[in-house]
């Protein structure tokens, strides 16, 4: 089938305005997917309650663009991978751990709600991008949402008060609780998301997407400065996240550089530090960790009472975990909420559904690099790295914090992009016209050259 190309961009035209060619000529299967991503940016003062589920803005636009999707997506290849499978166990797996503790009461409408949300944001994301330059447009295209929440949380920082949240609160007639966080004078940025710890996941999770799927240098720095604004939510986890995104993009151009194993040898010092601090400190690595890394020494010592509590009630019921009921803890800990996404699930769904969601995460970043070295243009390997390690960037906070509600669901969005592109890289679909619906053989926010990657290389 031909396809439509556009001229070779003109020397010195701005990047926005390439933007403009750009989303002229942008797929209808890539619309719904840019949908569903602003609709994560969306606040929790536009969800309202519907026959007792809470309908969240992802899920209600979720819900609108799955029959589109399933509508236009045979128009392009499709290759079932292995990793889907991992996603259907973990489907399944929320239901049955729920009717195996709960039966068929009213937790059933928690386990639909979370389920459905899980196979709205990974289906979308599976079915909607196809390759790096569906992925280069997709990006391009939520730029704006994502700087206007980047800019948000960095005014509300330095203002010293919460703004948009508050503002839209009272515009809707809505209560709002939420009070501002100081730390080191400034205020904990919150921006459209419901806790600064997920404003700052979101945004750092996005500095190796737009560093390495984008060859123009304005919209690199422009997309460095949105995920560097992640560090006004003053969240230990944004900043260890940004520290990790950096080193794994300095880790790439050093290996691409000097030709050495950079990822193996990094993996081998981790391991061997994380050795050295358990047998050499009386209190373990990860209690060095909470006093000396993290911004608040007095909430790292209440998360590794977290973890203390929360492990022995997943070695307690280790395969359909402890289900919707408080867990047990000190009495004195009345906060109920598990600040580590990955405890969290093993301890309520048990240890059957952590380990699939981490095998699925894990293997679509090693699949995403894998994949990558099938590419012919660095440009192309780059995105599939990009997702790799900002797949990676999110499964470390969950060591850390709890993921929940839209930054949750753009995860699991962003691992259902990752199968995509792997399982397209896999078959060579990269090769083909897949760009059918009137999409550009290439993207304007590329430069003219295509750089040749060093065959069987990341």
């Amino acid at each position: 089938m031909a396809t439509r190309s556009l001229p070779p961009p003109s020397p010195g035209i701005a990047p926005w305005h390439k933007l403009t060619a750009m989303f002229a000529s942008m797929p209808k299967l890539i619309i719904p997917a840019v949908l569903f991503a602003y609709s994560c940016l969306l606040p929790a003062e536009f969800a309202f309650e519907l026959g007792g589920v809470e309908m969240w803005p992802y899920r209600v636009v979720g819900i609108a663009m799955l029959p589109v999707v399933l509508l236009l997506a045979p128009s392009l290849p499709f290759r079932p991978s292995k990793l889907d499978l991992l996603a259907g166990f973990a489907v399944f797996w929320y239901f049955f751990s729920t009717i195996v503790l709960h039966g068929l009461d009213a937790n059933m409408v928690v386990a639909i709600a979370i389920t459905g949300d899980f196979v709205l944001a990974y289906s979308i994301g599976r079915l909607c991008i196809r390759g790096p330059t569906h992925f280069r447009m997709f990006l391009a295209a939520i730029i704006p949402g994502a700087a206007i929440a980047a800019g948000v949380v960095v005014i509300e920082s330095i203002a010293g008060s919460l703004l948009l949240r508050p503002a839209l609160a009272t515009f809707l007639g809505q209560a709002f609780y939420m009070t501002p966080e100081f730390r080191f004078g400034l205020v904990r940025g919150l921006g459209p998301f419901n806790h600064p710890i997920l404003a700052g996941v979101f945004l750092t999770s996005l500095l190796p997407l737009f560093w390495l799927a984008f060859r123009d240098r304005k919209m690199k720095i422009a997309g460095a400065a949105i995920a560097i604004a992640g560090f006004f939510t003053l969240s230990s986890t944004a900043l260890l996240n940004l520290l990790a995104g950096g080193a794994l993009l300095a880790g790439l151009y050093a290996q691409r550089a000097f030709k050495i194993p950079v990822f193996a040898i990094s993996a081998i010092g981790i391991v061997l530090v994380y050795a050295f601090l358990t047998f050499a400190s009386q209190s373990g690595a990860l209690s060095v960790f909470s006093r000396y890394v993290l911004f608040n020494a007095l909430s790292g010592q209440y998360r590794e009472l977290i973890w203390k509590y929360a492990t022995q009630e997943i070695s307690e019921h280790p395969i359909f975990g402890i289900g919707q009921r408080d867990w047990n803890r000190a009495y004195w800990m009345f906060n109920d909420s598990l600040d580590s996404y990955w405890l969290e699930i093993s301890m309520r769904y048990g240890l059957p559904l952590g380990i699939a969601l981490l095998a699925l995460t894990l293997g679509t970043a090693f699949s995403l690099v894998h994949s990558a070295r099938t590419f012919r243009y660095v440009r192309d390997r780059d995105v599939h790295i990009a997702i790799a390690m900002s797949v990676l960037v999110i499964v470390f906070s969950g060591l850390s914090v709890h993921i929940w509600q839209n930054v949750g669901i753009w995860y699991q969005f962003l691992t259902g992009i990752g199968v995509s592109l792997s399982a397209a890289g896999y078959a060579g679909l990269e090769s083909r016209p897949l760009l059918s619906q009137n999409a550009p053989a290439r993207t304007d926010l590329e430069p003219q050259g295509k750089r040749l990657a060093r065959p069987g290389s990341i």
